[in-house]
């Protein structure tokens, strides 16, 4: 015999069919077997009717039983119970990019100017900084940062954000030279589960995980974190000065003096006594008895990648900015840290893209134009960066 509820292997509920058994059951026992309870009667109709009702309680019971796990537990059970133990699920964020608008003399205040892609008017960005003109004719302004309408994954490439969304007096023209910086859906439950166990794993101790597992955890926005340590009495291969720890933290995308200030702060909450904050950013952070310390950090240098592919193609290949999209994702994926460009993944992610029959030819560089066909190394206080804008399709 079944047992339901809460049973020694868990939470078992009841079916709709073993309800709508039961149902009927009771209704012969109380009104005679000969009782029509066939789903075409009135008293069937009523049966069905609290079965389903019934079975939303025992589906509510399990959620409430499987909420109070990590493992089982979802949505916002899920966020409550990470936030227990000092793991918060990440937001979705938004796209930004960075962008010339050409503008008549004057100022244009945050959130005045709307664009939209070619192409993709949901895709909607407006400015975040002010723009100003202070000449005597129409100029352009660039480096104005444009914040997408809507958090999550919205691309807009380099040139395709061209579209006034809206008209504005004096706004003349408006394009992205690169590609926009991509924003993040909400953080899902499988990742979030995975960050709660890493972080308890390195809770409560100095150690070079323990430090990163805090900053990611603690610090909005960071991406990645890699630790390095020297515990000798020498400065080591990678330049650590002794008994020290450098930090090497990705994001928050566009950080400001103010995301460099928590990371440090962090930092210093983080680290045993007597052990060197050392990188080639620094804040000064003070104690809880009133000292100042100055505490080092490094964000790592972008490196711009250019590639080159030659292509043969079918049918099903879209077009050339669908393939540039597909590899600046790969890019992103793949990247971190001190991660070297390896030419034969790249090549393998371009298969990946629908329509691509062959990869003839692949140059790759650091500079435009580039001839080479050799992997490109890259530092370990470096990060390489892929944009549409600086790979060129030949097909």
């Amino acid at each position: 015999m079944t047992t339901y509820g809460i049973t020694s292997t868990g939470f078992v509920a009841k079916t709709l069919e073993v309800i709508r058994a039961e149902l009927e059951a009771e209704v012969r026992a109380a009104f005679g077997d000969d009782t029509n309870t066939s789903s075409a009667s009135v008293m069937g109709q009523l049966i069905g009717i609290f079965a389903t009702k019934t079975r939303e309680v025992w589906e509510l019971a399990e959620a409430a039983y499987e909420g109070q796990y990590p493992d089982s537990a979802i949505a916002a059970s899920l966020t409550m119970l990470a936030a227990l133990t000092g793991t918060q699920r990440r937001a979705a964020t938004k796209s930004t990019v960075e962008a010339t608008v050409n503008v008549n003399p004057g100022t244009y205040l945050p959130g005045t100017l709307i664009a939209s892609v070619l192409n993709y008017p949901d895709r909607r960005f407006t400015n975040i900084d002010t723009v100003a003109n202070s000449g005597m004719s129409a100029a352009n302004v660039t480096d104005i940062t444009f914040e997408c309408e809507d958090a999550g994954i919205v691309l807009a490439n380099a040139g395709t954000l061209t579209v006034i969304a809206q008209a504005v007096v004096g706004w003349n023209s408006i394009t992205n030279p690169t590609d926009a910086t991509v924003g993040e859906e909400e953080e899902s439950d499988a990742d979030l589960r995975t960050r709660r166990e890493l972080e308890l794993a390195g809770a409560g101790s100095t150690t070079a995980d323990a430090i990163r597992s805090d900053i990611l955890r603690e610090v909005t926005g960071v991406i990645s974190c890699t630790v390095l340590e020297n515990d000798t009495d020498d400065t080591d291969v990678n330049g650590l000065p002794p008994h020290s720890v450098e930090a090497i933290v990705l994001g928050p995308d566009g950080y400001d003096a103010d995301d460099d200030q928590a990371v440090a702060d962090q930092i210093w909450a983080s680290k045993a006594g007597g052990i060197r904050a050392y990188g080639s950013t620094s804040k000064v952070v003070t104690d809880s008895q009133g000292f100042t310390h100055t505490v080092a950090f490094t964000r790592p240098t972008d490196v711009d990648v250019y590639l080159e592919f030659d292509l043969t193609v079918d049918g099903d290949y879209a077009d050339d900015a669908t393939f540039k999209t597909a590899i600046v994702a790969f890019g992103d994926d793949a990247y971190g840290g001190g991660d070297d460009v390896v030419r034969a993944r790249l090549i393998a992610a371009a298969f990946d893209v629908a329509g691509v029959v062959d990869v003839t030819g692949l140059r790759l560089g650091l500079t435009a134009s580039p001839v080479g066909t050799s992997n490109l190394a890259i530092a370990l206080r470096e990060i390489a960066r892929l944009d549409t804008s600086r790979i060129a399709v030949a097909s």
